[in-house]
């Protein structure tokens, strides 16, 4: 198995050919990769155009990018036009099969499928977790478990679609998204036309002890055995299913009845009340949570936010364009969009993160300093709650690094950040160069070993017009400050009101050690 990392970077593979008859082998442009044991396996950025993959007999996987998957994470590959065609069984357009260690993400895939069993658009088995992934083409197979995105779930598809048609008038358990659903889909919907012999449903032919949340399908149904199809899903079986706040056109799939779900007409379909008042949750509105996982085009039906071409809250990034930072999910994202740590960025409203129920990630890295912007337009960002004991330069932006780096105008509030290691502050921790200007914590508590400061942990380029006030900053060693655990800089204008405390030495009311240049600053809190 291939168990290093692969990076495409964008560029394109054109007119990749596999042709085996061999059995029992992964089949692919990777045959297998992965181990059970090991999760650093990685392969990304790769485009795939004009596939032409056969394989024998083999119930392994094949696909047109990786046959197997156990273990490791495809990120951002994709496949456009051609086939990917088998004898047996896990035929995907991209992958054939993943187990439950594997994560694909970001990925989409058009091409034509067939084979004969466990086929998908995607992925043909699939036990890994499925996020932010498309699929459209056709696939085709003769006996059963097809679907538009995987042939056969038993693991968890999030925030996924599919427009490709599965016509398999021979065949049983075909779906718009999943033909065999045995664990959990979300937030996902499906588009395409779907036909079989039996268990045929707009987005699952069959859910089995498996659970479908917040999803829905437009597709024309049909089935060859009338008493198990259905708008959403062809038949439910089992004693533990769940099939919540889902819903199918009942004018589009010519059907008025499922298995599961709600059916409503195209009108109501187009509708955002119908799903606000479900629960789901969209773009601009926070009484159904802060994730932005669904937007409404004019006259559409309902799209996932992240396939809208609309990054964070809209924007390019540019320095004219910056992109504009709305919710707590749009901020969030940013921690996790390396790519984007040199762009620029527009505070747009107050943020409360203590009500956002994702991970907080931190910005920039020692590699992959923050060189970018951000503009805080005066709003606050509060609770931002952070707790880690082996994090060394810590703060809402970790690592900044660029002569032209710049955070300004921003407010923290209410918040307590707590790294437990070196270089910690509220906004940064390590201002390797750049400019913290007009920023201000507000009753934040600030702890860390040393280097720890109510605005910057550590830095070697400019602060100024900051302050922090009605909070306290501690350090478990030395070096602490009410502005900067240690400045190798310039702080200008700037106060400090806080408490601080340095467990042993090196604590002053606005740094903890100078090293350089400090001036018209002030501070009134006890050291």
């Amino acid at each position: 198995a291939f168990t290093g990392n692969f990076d495409g970077n964008g560029y394109e593979i054109r007119n990749f050919r596999f042709d085996s008859s061999a059995q029992d082998e992964a089949v692919g442009m990777f045959g297998a990769i992965g181990l059970y044991y090991d999760t650093s396996t990685v392969i990304k950025n790769i485009k795939l155009v004009n596939v032409s993959v056969s394989a024998g007999n083999t119930f392994i996987g094949t696909g047109a990018l990786v046959g197997s998957m156990d273990n490791g994470t495809v990120s951002n590959c994709s496949v456009h036009g051609g086939t990917v065609a088998g004898q047996y069984s896990s035929i995907g357009g991209l992958a054939g099969r993943g187990s439950s260690q594997a994560t694909l993400v970001d990925c989409s895939a058009n091409c034509t499928v067939t084979g004969v069993r466990e086929c998908g658009g995607m992925v043909g088995a699939n036990s890994m977790t499925v996020s932010r992934c498309s699929s459209a083409g056709s696939v085709a197979l003769t006996e059963r478990s097809g679907g538009g995105l995987a042939g056969q779930n038993s693991g968890t598809i999030e925030q996924s679609y599919s427009t490709a048609a599965v016509l398999c008038s021979g065949a049983d358990e075909i779906g718009g998204l999943v033909g065999r659903n045995l664990a959990t889909i979300s937030n996902c919907y499906a588009r395409g036309a779907v036909s079989g012999w039996s268990d045929v449903g707009g987005l699952a032919g069959l859910c089995w002890n498996a659970a479908v949340v917040n999803c829905y399908s437009t597709g024309a149904v049909s089935a060859t055995v009338s008493t198990y199809k259905g708008g959403l899903i062809g038949r439910i079986t089992g004693t533990e299913n769940t099939c919540s706040v889902s819903f199918w056109d009942t004018q589009t799939s010519g059907l008025a009845t499922s298995s599961g779900g709600t059916g409503r007409e195209t009108a109501q379909m187009k509708d955002i009340n119908t799903f606000l008042g479900a629960g789901w949750d969209f773009i601009d509105e926070t009484a159904n949570g802060s994730l932005d996982i669904w937007y409404m085009p004019a006259g559409g039906y309902p799209n996932l936010w992240w396939a809208s071409g609309v990054k964070y809250g809209g924007g390019t990034g540019a320095s004219g364009d910056p992109y504009l930072i709305y919710t707590a999910a749009h901020l969030a994202q940013i921690g996790s969009e390396a790519e984007d740590w040199n762009k620029h960025f527009k505070l747009m409203a107050d943020i409360n993160m203590g009500s956002y129920p994702g991970g907080l990630v931190l910005i920039g890295t020692y590699q992959t300093p923050f060189s970018g912007t951000f503009n805080g337009q005066g709003y606050a960002i509060r609770q931002f709650n952070y707790t880690s004991t082996q994090k060394n330069y810590a703060g809402i932006f970790e690592y900044v690094d660029g002569a032209a780096a710049r955070i300004e105008n921003l407010t923290v509030a209410d918040s307590t950040f707590s790294a437990g290691a070196n270089g910690t502050g509220m906004i940064v921790g390590m201002l390797q160069n750049g400019t913290v200007h007009n920023c201000r914590t507000v009753n934040c508590a600030v702890s860390g070993n040393f280097y720890v400061g109510g605005i910057a942990g550590r830095s070697y380029g400019v602060i100024s017009s900051c302050s922090s006030k009605n909070g306290t900053v501690y350090g478990s060693s030395q070096l602490v400050g009410g502005i900067v655990g240690r400045n190798d800089g310039t702080v200008t204008n700037c106060y400090s009101r806080c408490a601080i405390t340095a467990a042993y030495s090196y604590a002053g009311g606005i740094t903890g050690d100078n090293r350089v240049t400090i001036s018209n600053c002030y501070s009134t809190g006890t050291v």
